[in-house]
């Protein structure tokens, strides 16, 4: 393989991250993001929380996402919201498309601590 640049990276980043969308829709699957890019600070807000255990992000580089999956749950007086879903079923259906776009796709479920929401590009 072709070494990558940064930017190039990102743009394959991006791409993929469409067709991750695309692929969700289809599925089923309703998802926001919860983290994009983070600046220095940010990453070092968290490393210092115990949140991150890096300083070498892949969001810091623009490319990586944090996803939360939406499920709806019905109130005590049946209204209708939408909740994040934590569970690792539809994450996993995701991480599997992911890692099968190119093989820069990471998915963090794969991780020895689980990440299930993170999607990047190494």
């Amino acid at each position: 393989m072709t070494r990558m640049s940064k930017n190039e990276k990102r743009v394959l980043f991006l791409r993929c991250f469409a067709k991750l969308v695309l692929f969700a829709e289809r599925q089923g699957i309703e998802f926001i993001e919860i983290s994009g890019y983070r600046t220095l600070a940010e990453q070092k807000a968290l490393v210092e929380a115990g949140k991150s255990w890096t300083m070498n992000s892949r969001h810091r580089l623009w490319r990586a996402k944090d996803i939360a999956i939406l499920k709806q749950s019905r109130t005590a007086n049946g209204t209708i919201k939408r909740i994040i879903n934590w569970s690792p079923q539809f994450y996993v259906i995701l991480g599997d498309y992911w890692e099968g776009l190119h093989q820069l796709c990471v998915f963090g479920g794969r991780w020895k601590v689980r990440d299930y929401g993170h999607f990047e590009v190494k």
